[in-house]
């Protein structure tokens, strides 16, 4: 009576170490298409899948989704998805590559990350750089300068991506609600904003901007 958790199981469980929430699997690469504004065949691309490793059972972590917002950004900017692949690839060879997409090292020293980019190829500095400074404004970091928290329309945002909530789906901030519920919500209330304000207890503001967020996400379905 005096030890109740004297068992094997008890002390299994008391000794595994605890994931960090951030790499647990999160995103069917349906989701971070629709998130990320990546297409499907770019996230296989960058996530090393192939024919023979199809994306049918592949869940993929906040990390990846941090990823993929870089590469996405770059793309935008003029870089090519090969490039950006043979970059990752060299720097792990060299045991230079932290996930997710340097953006440790780029908050600590962005000079490193330039220069280890221009060593590579120099017609990606410029893409990569703006890149990752424009991810890097959308994020919440910790004490070790790794994202915690994803701000959907810059810092800070009414809709934000944090994995320790809702499974990683985008809420409204400082609440576990979620924007897909917002959504329906607000279908169901004849598209009455209000209403859902009400019914969820939120100020008109966020319902609005959760239902943008949302529109947009439509316009990425597949």
């Amino acid at each position: 009576m005096s030890n109740l958790l004297v068992s094997s199981g008890a002390s299994d469980l008391v000794s595994k170490p605890k994931q960090d929430v951030r790499k647990r699997p999160r995103y069917a690469p349906v989701q971070l298409k629709r998130l990320t504004g990546l297409p499907t065949g770019s996230i296989s691309r960058w996530l090393g899948l192939t024919p023979q490793n199809p994306t049918d059972d592949l869940v993929t972590s906040f990390f990846d989704l941090v990823e993929c917002l870089w590469v996405c950004e770059s793309l935008d900017r003029g870089a090519y998805l090969v490039d950006l692949v043979a970059f990752r690839e060299s720097c792990r060879e060299r045991g230079e590559w932290d996930e997710p997409s340097m953006i440790q090292t780029f908050r600590r020293d962005p000079q490193s990350v330039e220069k280890r980019i221009a060593e590579f190829q120099p017609r990606l500095v410029r893409p990569c750089m703006e890149a990752l400074a424009s991810v890097v404004s959308h994020l919440e970091f910790d004490r070790q300068d790794l994202p915690v928290v994803y701000h959907t329309d810059g810092f800070p945002s009414r809709v934000v991506i944090d994995p320790s909530i809702c499974w990683g789906g985008p809420i409204i901030q400082g609440t576990r609600v979620n924007t897909d519920l917002v959504w329906e919500s607000w279908k169901a209330e004849g598209e009455d904003a209000s209403a859902v304000a009400r019914d969820y207890d939120l100020i008109e503001t966020d319902v609005r901007a959760a239902i943008e967020f949302q529109r947009l996400l439509d316009a990425r379905k597949p």
